[in-house]
């Protein structure tokens, strides 16, 4: 069990010196990935305007050694795939290897719109883009011809270091998209919620995987967890430990962006001291 913690949103006045801060805390207390999110409205009144997430993973990327770098959520079907390919290999080559990529569709209807994102089609638009993924990644000849992408005979942009890819954890709790990660994704990136219901969809995924001649013992169960304002260390540690029996892999913490900087780092050293992290050396 791996525990990981979603970056402080910074204001856009002074990004860099959060976003060092964040990730120097992250290695130094033994976490194990950092996470970005992926908005194009601010999610809250206390939130500044977000910054790009493939953009800030490249930053954090040459500002850390060791942990993971993973997006949670990467609006997959907003972008171009040909394009979005080329962008996550090239993070994962400035983080030899570090991306880890959750993805899922659009956060909301509005920031939909904003993207030009047609909601009307969101499976159609995450299957081209595995299509184009396994096209751009994989052996040569490389070929792809489809309704958002189409090339032939050489690849768009650069190979990653993970191959055949990095990690993709897909999002979701109906049943088409539990289905989904099982035939298609390398994990299930899961919100917050009981141990029973994360069991009860993560049996789901791995019965879809089995049905689709995949290997279920292969796929990461990955679980978004919040940190309750008030909640004790014990507790949060506790809560880890219970999510480690359904089979979690890793458990991603993020507190309330209202925090700020400091009182979220000292959250996160609480918990990483309740949970006996070791720092990464």
């Amino acid at each position: 069990m791996h525990l990981g913690i979603h970056i402080v949103q910074p204001p856009s006045t002074r990004a860099p010196a959060v976003l060092r801060a964040s990730a120097h805390a992250a290695e130094a207390l033994g976490y194990r990935s950092l996470w970005v999110g992926d908005r194009l409205a601010p999610g809250g009144s206390h939130a500044s305007r977000p910054l790009d997430a493939l953009a800030t993973l490249a930053y954090l990327a040459a500002q850390t050694e060791r942990v993971g770098l993973g997006t949670s959520v990467l609006a997959g079907a907003w972008y171009p795939p040909a394009l979005l390919a080329r962008s996550l290999a090239t993070v994962d080559q400035l983080s030899q290897g570090r991306l880890l990529i959750g993805l899922g569709t659009s956060p909301s209807a509005r920031e939909g719109a904003a993207a030009g994102f047609d909601d009307t089609d969101p499976d159609e638009r995450l299957a081209e883009l595995f299509d184009v993924l396994g096209a751009a990644w994989g052996p040569d000849p490389v070929h792809h011809a489809g309704a958002r992408a189409s090339f032939e005979g050489w690849a768009p942009g650069p190979l990653p270091v993970q191959l055949p890819r990095p990690p993709i954890l897909l999002t979701g709790t109906a049943g088409h998209e539990l289905d989904r990660v099982g035939r298609l994704g390398d994990g299930w990136l899961a919100g917050p919620g009981t141990a029973a219901t994360l069991d009860e969809g993560w049996r789901r995924v791995q019965r879809s995987a089995v049905a689709a001649d995949r290997d279920p013992a292969a796929l990461r169960l990955v679980v978004r967890v919040e940190l309750v304002d008030g909640v004790p260390g014990g507790a949060v540690a506790d809560e880890v430990a219970d999510l480690a029996a359904v089979g979690a892999d890793e458990v991603i913490l993020e507190v309330d962006p209202a925090l700020g900087l400091d009182a979220s780092l000292a959250r996160y050293a609480e918990v990483a001291e309740a949970v006996e992290l070791q720092a990464i050396g």
